[in-house]
């Protein structure tokens, strides 16, 4: 027997020259040590040990199609549009043996108008069946990237663009502009499919009573919003009004503002049943004093909502205070102390465990 050191780079010949014994014909088998490449190697292993195998008629090629396994995924960008406006679409896929959870390797592709399409490549040894999973990141200018993740990349994966509906609507501003210098509207539409909230403004006056914001959502995002209108008198008095659910294709809005703020409670606790908790009490103050404005609400279950409407004269002090108490359906108690916020929406994630 003999080793033989082949580089891929100088393929060579090489004899393993021996004497017959007897007549009959001699058994060769070979087994071939594979060397990676240390930044690709399945789980850091560079040198994997194949297993004997026969060589027939005498001679041995190596060919590395039968010592390798190879997969592939092509990425291909469903929509160039996504990529106007400065908008960036980057991929990150990792490569794992099948059976096993952590990554082997890692690679980062970054789509752009002429590269519209790429291939990702993993080579393991004989045996060592590959699949691909991935996260797609998307980056636009003055939004939080949106990432989305794709447990299981087929052959060919096609990354849809998120934001390829148009959502629009008509605002109507009603108002005495003898009184009312300036209604500012507030508008955010909800993106179902990226969980943000998308903004937009604008300012009406005498000469602007028509908005028509447009913005670029996900599809399934559905016509409606919230709007907030603050009215600056011309005796350069403002007035903050609270969010208001508005719907539909044309709304009008008008300069009857009360001095009001609505801040939507949501429950985020996605252990509740597991936890064996019954209802949760959330209390809220704002205003010091003897006889500051609250309001106690029963939340029950993972994104339970509730909304509480106050009095607002002055929007430079926002801070409000809140605390909460959950009861199990076994007697089990949590309370959380008072807290301070000035959100228009507070989201109240519950510990986990909940009753140590």
């Amino acid at each position: 027997d003999t080793s033989v050191g082949l580089d891929v780079a100088a393929p060579q010949r090489s004899v393993l020259r021996f004497r017959r014994q007897g007549a009959a014909e001699p058994q060769i088998s070979f087994r071939a040590d594979v060397r990676l490449d240390g930044a690709a190697a399945p789980a850091g292993r560079e040198v994997w040990a194949l297993g004997w195998r026969e060589a027939p008629g005498g001679r041995v090629y190596v060919d590395a199609e039968d010592l390798l396994d190879v997969a592939q995924v092509r990425l291909e960008l469903d929509d160039p549009a996504v990529l106007d406006g400065g908008t960036r679409v980057d991929m990150e896929v990792e490569a794992l043996i099948d059976g096993e959870t952590d990554p082997f390797s890692r690679t980062a592709v970054a789509f752009t108008p002429e590269a519209l399409s790429q291939r990702v490549t993993a080579v393991v040894p004989e045996g060592g069946a590959v699949r691909f999973r991935g996260t797609e990141v998307f980056r636009r200018p003055g939004e939080p990237d949106f990432r989305r993740a794709v447990p299981v990349l087929a052959g060919v994966h096609r990354v849809r663009n998120p934001f390829g509906a148009r959502w629009s609507m008509e605002v109507h501003a009603r108002a005495d502009w003898a009184a009312t210098d300036v209604l500012l509207a507030e508008l955010r539409v909800w993106d179902v499919e990226r969980e943000v909230w998308l903004r937009d403004e604008h300012r009406f006056t005498a000469a602007a009573t028509v908005w028509s914001p447009e913005l670029a959502v996900s599809p399934g995002t559905p016509r409606a919003a919230e709007i907030r209108l603050s009215r600056v008198g011309a005796d350069a008095t403002i007035t903050q009004g609270p969010w208001r659910d508005v719907a539909g294709a044309v709304v009008a809005v008008d300069d009857d503002v009360e001095a009001e703020r609505r801040v939507r409670v949501r429950m985020r606790a996605p252990h509740w049943q597991r936890e064996g908790a019954r209802k949760a009490k959330v209390e809220l103050a704002y205003g010091d004093g003897p006889r500051p404005q609250t309001k106690e609400l029963e939340l029950v279950g993972d994104g339970a909502v509730g909304d509480w409407i106050h009095p607002f004269p002055d929007p430079s002090r926002p801070r409000y205070r809140w605390k909460v108490r959950v009861v199990g359906a076994d007697g089990e108690r949590y309370a959380r102390p008072w807290t301070e916020s000035a959100a228009d929406d507070l989201e109240i994630a519950l510990p986990e465990p909940l009753w140590d």
